[in-house]
């Protein structure tokens, strides 16, 4: 069905599709093996089928395997529904009688069909749509006026399904298909439902790009005016592209193109709130129009708290995450680990900014108050994450970083310890490497106790941006014996440490020499080379030449 060529094996047949879902050939016999070859007429593998094969025959080999196709909770249904349709299909032997069989065997199938493509099962519904195509095929060959194509209402259900699963290609040409087939006063008009079908399945999976395509091409090729539904699924692929601005736009559209003054719905609201979300500059506005659709009676859902959380997070909006979390309790919207960790950065990014006001003299100790106050919000979203069961990582992650970065690092390092014990959860690289960053410029011998620790009590493995900053605390601390053991992590590692650091690890003193000896191990990796030593040298030499000529 898509621009690719699809092949369907079983033990009666095997049938061939190509480009937009045509049957190029075909030729089926009873109990055998029957084959489709591209560009061929109808070409049949035995010699003792001709023209005078039953049409009955031909039903029988469609529906073998068919029983098979249609197992599962999605198609049982479906299936005893359309087997009234198929009983009793022994072959016709009058003109009308197999007409009749073709059109129980053409709704059968187009029932099948539909079903499979609503389920998003685009294996299933393809392995039935060539039956399909075959009973029409096999309708044109008695010579009844039917055409080769599939019906329209066929090809919505397997656009919106292409749509959805991500098939930007396979969906555009299933459409391509159902323009061709519309007469020469219907072409271009399209119906409004396959736009909305198709589009709402390209956002919902992501393909903006191609979302705004089909977008313009119905307003310009086809010259159809947007429905409220299809605006909604715009303004949010706005949202998913992070455009505000197209989004505000595409709703005041929406709202002048409304009778007698109506208002947009709830749903279009919530999805200009979230994409107003999506950057800070339009945080506020995304704000506004969320407690102006809550005073309105509009029902909170989950993406919109996903969005307004996240803007709550890149801003550090303390007093909208608390108010998003009330309306969440109210509505009984239970928070995802994602969602509860963008809680706790915004009570995060809330208190480091409290505590910057602080140190720089503007705030009393009222910022160190409201500071607590917030850490303990966050604390809170942790502790019912926690009796929910086990504690996701990444609200430790967040936890930590809210500690980090309002200078409590002694406190993440106690938090790190007893995160095994008390919430559940194993700290992991990333958990380390936080915490390790706050310590490397604020306590350096809280760092290397720390470091210790997670070598020997721990799983992890530092990384290479760990490593760096390990080598500079043992450069700003003249530890020679450290950073010789950072060395040799760096080195089984197969890392190169930076020039800049090598330069600092010089200036160490008596460990100089033993340093040297190790960085040369580093020449095979292709990191640190002679050159940098002879550099460093011939500048400690110029150094001195300058010092002894000033002198």
């Amino acid at each position: 069905l898509t621009r690719q060529m699809y092949f369907l094996s079983h033990g009666h047949g095997t049938f061939l599709l190509g480009r937009c879902g045509r049957l190029l050939s075909y030729s089926v016999r009873p109990g055998g093996q029957c084959a489709l070859l591209p560009g061929t007429q109808h070409r049949r593998v035995n010699d003792s089928v001709d023209d005078g094969t039953p049409s009955g025959a031909r039903s029988m080999s469609l529906m073998a395997g068919l029983p098979v196709l249609c197992q599962g909770p999605a198609m049982e249904k479906v299936w005893r529904d359309v087997q009234p349709l198929l009983a009793g299909q022994k072959g016709g032997t009058t003109r009308c009688d197999s007409e009749r069989e073709h059109d129980r065997w053409a709704e059968a199938l187009s029932l099948l069909v539909d079903a499979a493509a609503s389920a998003d099962d685009l294996l299933r519904a393809r392995r039935i749509c060539l039956r399909l195509l075959a009973a029409l095929e096999a309708a044109k060959e008695e010579g009844r006026e039917m055409t080769r194509a599939l019906p329209p209402a066929i090809l919505q259900s397997l656009i919106s399904a292409h749509s959805r699963c991500g098939d930007a290609d396979a969906a555009f040409a299933l459409l391509g298909q159902l323009e061709q087939g519309l007469d020469g006063d219907q072409q271009g008009r399209l119906p409004a439902e396959v736009f909305e079908s198709l589009i709402g399945g390209l956002v919902n999976s992501g393909r903006v790009g191609a979302a705004f395509g089909a977008f313009r091409r119905m307003r310009s090729w086809s010259l159809q005016e947007p429905s409220s539904r299809l605006y909604v699924h715009m303004i949010r692929a706005c949202g998913v592209a992070k455009d505000p601005d197209q989004a505000q736009s595409l709703y005041d559209e929406l709202a002048a193109s409304l009778p007698g003054g109506q208002e947009p719905c709830a749903e279009a609201r919530a999805e200009l709130a979230a994409a107003m979300a999506s950057r800070k500059r339009t945080a506020y506005a995304a704000f506004k129009i969320a407690s102006e659709a809550a005073r309105r009676g509009d029902s909170l859902n989950h993406r919109l708290c996903v969005a307004l959380a996240r803007a709550c997070a890149q801003g550090g909006f303390a007093e909208q995450a608390k108010l998003l979390r009330r309306r969440m309790r109210a509505a009984g919207i239970a928070p995802e680990p994602g969602l509860r960790a963008d809680l706790v950065r915004a009570f995060g990014m809330a208190a480091a900014q409290r505590a910057q006001s602080s140190a720089a003299g503007t705030v009393g100790d009222g910022a160190l108050v409201e500071r607590s106050k917030l850490l303990a919000h966050a604390w809170r979203e942790v502790q019912e994450a926690r009796e929910e069961g086990k504690l996701p990582v990444e609200l430790l992650h967040a936890l930590l970083l809210a500690y980090c970065s309002v200078g409590l690092a002694n406190h993440a390092e106690d938090l790190l310890g007893m995160s095994s014990g008390h919430l559940g959860v194993e700290p992991d690289e990333e958990a380390y490497a936080l915490v390790l960053g706050a310590l490397e410029s604020a306590q350096p011998d809280r760092f290397r106790h720390l470091w210790s620790q997670m070598l020997t009590n721990s799983a992890v493995r530092p990384n290479g941006q760990m490593l760096e900053s390990a080598l500079r605390v043992a450069a700003a601390c003249r530890d020679g014996q450290f950073a010789r053991s950072v060395l040799e992590l760096m080195f089984e590692a197969k890392q190169s440490p930076s020039p800049e650091i090598v330069d600092q690890l010089f200036t160490i003193g008596p460990e100089t020499a033993g340093l040297r000896k190790l960085l040369s191990a580093f020449n095979k990796l292709g990191g640190v080379s002679a050159t940098t030593w002879h550099s460093t040298r011939s500048r400690e030499t110029v150094a001195l030449q300058r010092a002894s000529s000033s002198s």
